[in-house]
C-alpha cells in the first residue's frame, strides 16, 4: 500500500477513535504513533524529531505550577475573594466567576483552570438557586475564548506559537483585544439569559490561604514565569524552558511532596500530544499536507485566503476536536507561507481564531468542553450535547462574526 494511503488511513482511524471515545485519547494517539513507525512511514529517529518538545515542556511546567497552587490553597482563596467582592449582588457573583475563569485561562491552561474553579462555580450557582449547567457552559466558552489571547492559554495556541515562532507578547498584541471582545460577548449573554432565583446572594465565609508564606512564594514564582513569557524575545529562551524553569524554582521554594506534584501532571495529555505530533509528521513525510496546500492555493482565493482558512478551521473544529485540526493545519500553513510569504501573520491568526471559535461551538470541539461533562457528572448533573449546543450557538454565531470582522480590519483581508 502507498505510504500516503497508509498515513491518511492511520490519521482517519485516530480521528474515529477520538470522536468515538472508545479508548483514552492518549492510548489512541500512542497506538497511532506506533503504527506510523511499524509501517515504515517514519523511522524511530524521525518520529522523535517530529515531536514538538517545546510544547510538551510548556504544558508540563504549567501543570506543576497548577498542582502547587492547589496544594497551598491559592485558587480556593481566589474563589472566596470573588464571592466576598461580589457582596449581595447575584449578578456580580455570576459575572465575577466567569471573568475570573477567563482571566486565569489567559495565563494558565484552560483545562486546569476549569478543574480548579469548577467546584466553586457549582457552589455559587446552587446558592443562587440557579441551574449550574448553563453557568458551566458559559464559563467554558469564556475560558476557551480568553485562551485565544496568549500563547499559553489554549492548546491550539501553544501549537501555533511554537510552530510559527510567535512570542507571548505577539499573541497578546494581535489577539488580546479580540479575545477580550469575545469574552464580553459571553458576559453579555450571561446577563441576558441567566435568571438567578434569589435576589440576594448568601454571605460567604472567608477562605484564607492555609500556607501564606508558601502561597506568597508561589505567587512570586508565577509572576516571574509570566514575566519570562512576556520577555521571551529578550531572554532568547523557548517558552518551554521558561515554564520548566518556573516549575523547578517553585518546587525548590514552595516545597511539598515532589512526587505528588509530578503525579498530578496530566501525563495522558502529554502522551496524546506526543503521539499526535508523530501522526502529523507522517502526513508531512507522505506529502499529503503539501498536496492539500497546493490544492488550496489553486483556488486562487487571493486576499480572502485567511478568511477561508479561518472558516474551514472553525467548521472542522466544531465537528472534531480542534487540537488535531490545528496540528494537521500547521504544516499546511508553513507550506503556503514558504511559497507566498506575503500572507505573513494573517494565516496564523486566522488559524488560531478559527480553532477558538469552532472549538467553542459544540461539546466535542475542544478538550475543555469535555472536562465540563466530567465536572457536571461528579456533582450529579448532566451536560448533554444538545444542552451545550443550545447555550453555545448564539455565542458562537456572534464571536464568529466578530472574528471575521476583526480579521478583515486587522489584516486588510478583502480590501
Amino acid at each position: 500500500m502507498d505510504g500516503a494511503v497508509w498515513a491518511l488511513l492511520i490519521f482517519v482511524l485516530l480521528y474515529v477513535m477520538l470522536v468515538g471515545e472508545w479508548i483514552h485519547r492518549a492510548a489512541a494517539a500512542l497506538a497511532a504513533a506506533v503504527a506510523v513507525v511499524f509501517s515504515g512511514l517514519l523511522t524511530p529517529a524521525r518520529a522523535l524529531a517530529a515531536v514538538d518538545w517545546n510544547t510538551l515542556l510548556l504544558l508540563f511546567g504549567l501543570m506543576v505550577l497548577v498542582s502547587l497552587g492547589e496544594e497551598v490553597g491559592l485558587f480556593p482563596a481566589l474563589a472566596s475573594w470573588v464571592r466576598r467582592v461580589a457582596g449581595p449582588s447575584p449578578w456580580a457573583a455570576i459575572l465575577g466567576f466567569i471573568s475570573v475563569v477567563a482571566l486565569l485561562s489567559s495565563v494558565l491552561p484552560n483545562l486546569s483552570v476549569l478543574l480548579i474553579m469548577g467546584p466553586a462555580l457549582f457552589t455559587a450557582a446552587e446558592n443562587l438557586d440557579l441551574d449550574p449547567v448553563p453557568l458551566l457552559v458559559l464559563a467554558i466558552m469564556a475560558s476557551n475564548l480568553a485562551g485565544l489571547a496568549t500563547l499559553v492559554g489554549d492548546p491550539p495556541n501553544i501549537l501555533i506559537g511554537t510552530a510559527a515562532g510567535l512570542s507571548f507578547m505577539q499573541f497578546v498584541t494581535h489577539l488580546g483585544p479580540l479575545a477580550l471582545a469575545m469574552v464580553l460577548v459571553v458576559l453579555a449573554y450571561a446577563r441576558l439569559s441567566l435568571k438567578p432565583q434569589r435576589q440576594v446572594a448568601p454571605r460567604w465565609h472567608p477562605n484564607t490561604i492555609p500556607h501564606p508564606r508558601r502561597g506568597w512564594a508561589l505567587g512570586l514564582v508565577m509572576g516571574a514565569t509570566l514575566a519570562g513569557f512576556m520577555l521571551q524575545s529578550l531572554l532568547g529562551l523557548p517558552v518551554g524552558v521558561i515554564a520548566v524553569g518556573g516549575a523547578t524554582l517553585a518546587l525548590l521554594l514552595v516545597g511539598g511532596d515532589v512526587e505528588h506534584h509530578l503525579g498530578q501532571v496530566d501525563w495522558g495529555t502529554l502522551v496524546f500530544f506526543a503521539g499526535l505530533f508523530v501522526v502529523v509528521g507522517s502526513l508531512v513525510q507522505a506529502g499529503i499536507i503539501q498536496t492539500a496546500g497546493e490544492w488550496l492555493l489553486a483556488q486562487h482565493l487571493g486576499p480572502a485566503l485567511p478568511v477561508a482558512l479561518m472558516l474551514a478551521t472553525a467548521v472542522c473544529s466544531a465537528v472534531l476536536d480542534n487540537i488535531p485540526i490545528v496540528a494537521a493545519a500547521i504544516p499546511l500553513v508553513l507550506g503556503i507561507l514558504a511559497r507566498h510569504p506575503q500572507y505573513g501573520l494573517s494565516l496564523w491568526l486566522a488559524l488560531a481564531i478559527g480553532a477558538a471559535v469552532g472549538g467553542n461551538a459544540t461539546l466535542v470541539g475542544a478538550s475543555a468542553n469535555l472536562v465540563g461533562v466530567g465536572l457536571a457528572r461528579t456533582r450529579g448533573y448532566t451536560l448533554s450535547f444538545g444542552t451545550y449546543l443550545r447555550w453555545s450557538l448564539p455565542v458562537s454565531a456572534v464571536t464568529l462574526a466578530t472574528g471575521l470582522g476583526w480579521l478583515w480590519w486587522h489584516g486588510g483581508v478583502g480590501r
